[in-house]
């Protein structure tokens, strides 16, 4: 008999409770649970959301939970409800060139493609604070699925009557379709390409090579695509931009490159037609141009506002004009080392050198004030299987002696040049000059590089010697080793034929991924993390980001879970 699971029970309950990094000094400051103004960072607690916006099905989350409006339910929020404005016109602060997250999940990509697409399982948070992946009625492809008896695949069950955006309709052929598009990515090395099937209209299986514990995650969140769109001129590079045929509430009318992208209500998505006919998403990369344009009333919402902007609004500064949302980011900011032959930073004594010349507090409070906290684990905090490296368990205090004695050693007695790469979010870049600074004390002279996400991306994954150092964020609420260590990480540079230190890593994670059972597993993770900081030391983890939205007062129903956008009921009064 198979072990059924139609809707999801594993789940992550974030057992952290955090303030963000202080706006008073460096302080921190105390938590708001979905009512009142903070005075310091304005972190959630437990992991959930803050908010000025009241109850959930209004704007914005309830207590703290990042919540309840829309999330699992299939009924519609304030059905009867209308909106008085028909465009919403929301910042974003760059545009991303494509919405292909097979390359890569850049986060503005992210956001576009939870607006114009679907997975087979969606992300909330319960009332009790608890991250869930799960098929949600309106929002989710797949309404449930098995594992094989033996645990060396699983079969999976699609929602009936979806159509796509030209029409076409949905099925198992599309869904097999998408996953074969990751046949070439590394960490999906447990997926038995070759014998994925379609058993018929809506239900499809796939074979494993070994077990995977995280299978459920990896296959329910790729988004899925029309194969017949794409089999019709399979390389025109529009398919993910202008052209995009998703199954998604809104679909693409326009897109101009690097101004403006235009998408307009689907008349037959599945969930119902959304509240909102059309939403503008504005590439404003100056955080001080959008807060204009949002007292102006140029947007109706800024996503990656300034921290003092939000902390204006949490003060009571707009009352009646402007409110806030806050969501702790799945994912964890981490300053990457590239490792290939072409860098300093193959060496490890290089590695820990940088580490011991750094001060990661002076980098969180100086260049992410309000909307971070210090990151004190490696994989994110919605992870499972947590080590706390926090206070006198941070193995690299600050040690220039140490830190020139290790550069020494290396053979770089004298320092050398490094070029650090971003794609310029602001704080990003203040980052990026507070550790050059840093790094300059024991000799290494950091030259700052900024480029265009797409560019990038591009630079960091496919040429590894035009740049040194980068940050990135890493560890979302799925398997956490798959995603940071698989045959080649490809912002490290860093394979199992040039380093045996991390072949021996990657075997480490592989056999833990096997392990079914969590108790087991949970020692593997415990023990690659304890010996991560004195034998691998591929990347350090820097902060937790927060992640804020500010709109106008009369914008109702906006949710979002971490980087996915619920605006399906969301509308103006």
């Amino acid at each position: 008999m198979r072990k059924s699971i139609k809707i999801l029970a594993l789940t992550l309950v974030l057992i952290y409770v955090f303030s963000a990094c202080g706006s008073s000094g460096g302080s921190g400051g105390g938590a708001t649970t979905g009512g009142g103004a903070s005075t310091g960072g304005g972190a959630a607690t437990g992991g959930g959301a803050t908010s000025s916006g009241g109850a959930a099905a209004g704007g914005g989350s309830s207590s703290g939970a990042g919540a309840a409006a829309g999330g699992g339910s299939g009924a519609p929020v304030n059905a009867d409800v209308k909106s008085t404005k028909d465009t919403l016109v929301m910042r974003m602060q760059s545009d991303p060139g494509h919405v292909d997250l097979a390359l890569g999940n850049i986060t503005e990509s992210i956001q576009i493609m939870s607006l114009i697409a679907n997975r087979l399982l969606d992300a909330t948070y319960d009332e009790n604070k608890v991250w869930s992946t799960a098929p949600r009625e309106r929002y989710s492809l797949a309404t449930g699925y098995d594992f094989d008896d033996d645990s060396m695949g699983m079969t999976w069950h699609l929602r009936e009557g979806v159509k796509f955006h030209n029409g076409d309709d949905f099925d198992a052929e599309d869904v097999v379709y998408s996953i074969q598009r990751y046949s070439t990515n590394a960490s999906w090395y447990w997926c038995d390409f070759p014998n994925i099937k379609v058993v018929d209209t809506y239900t499809f299986h796939v074979p494993f090579t070994e077990p995977f514990s995280r299978a459920y995650s990896s296959i329910g969140g790729i988004v899925i695509i029309s194969k017949e769109t794409l089999e019709k001129d399979p390389t025109n590079p529009l398919h993910f931009s202008k052209n995009y045929v998703g199954t998604g509430a809104w679909k693409i009318a326009n897109w101009i490159d690097g101004d403006s992208i235009t998408l307009k209500a689907f008349d037959g998505y599945f969930g119902g037609k959304a509240k909102i006919e059309n939403i503008v998403i504005r590439f404003i990369p100056d955080a001080a141009v959008a807060m204009m344009e949002l007292e102006t009333g140029g947007v109706d919402l800024v996503d990656v506002p300034s921290w003092p902007s939000v902390k204006s609004v949490m003060d009571g500064n707009y009352e009646g004009q402007i409110k806030y949302t806050g969501t702790t980011d799945n994912y964890l900011l981490h300053l990457w080392f590239n490792c290939s032959e072409n860098s300093p930073f193959k060496n490890f004594k290089v590695r820990q050198a940088a580490m011991y010349a750094m001060n990661r507090e002076d980098i969180a409070y100086g260049a992410f004030e309000g909307i971070a906290i210090l990151a004190n684990t490696i994989p994110s905090i919605v992870a499972d299987d947590l080590v706390d490296f926090s206070g006198d368990k941070w193995p690299y205090p600050q040690d220039i002696g140490k830190a020139k004695a290790l550069l020494a050693e290396a053979g770089y007695p004298n320092g050398f040049d490094a070029k650090i790469i971003n794609y310029g979010d602001q704080n990003d870049v203040l980052a990026n000059q507070i550790l050059k600074n840093q790094l300059s004390a024991i000799g290494i002279n950091l030259t700052i590089e900024q480029f265009d996400t797409a560019t990038w991306i591009s630079i960091m994954t496919t040429q590894p010697s035009d740049w040194d150092l980068c940050f990135r964020l890493l560890g979302g609420p799925g398997s956490w080793l798959g995603m940071m260590w698989n045959t080649n990480r490809q912002w490290t540079h860093v394979t199992v034929e040039s380093d045996p230190a991390f072949a021996e890593l990657y075997t480490l994670a592989r056999e833990g991924q096997k392990i079914l059972d969590y108790d087991k597993r949970a020692e593997v993770h415990y023990e690659i993390q304890n010996r991560y900081f004195q034998e691998w030391l591929y990347s350090t983890p820097i902060i937790q980001k927060m992640l804020y939205i500010l709109y106008a007062d009369n914008l109702q129903g906006v949710l979002r879970y971490g980087y996915y956008w619920s605006m399906l009921d969301a509308y103006f009064d």
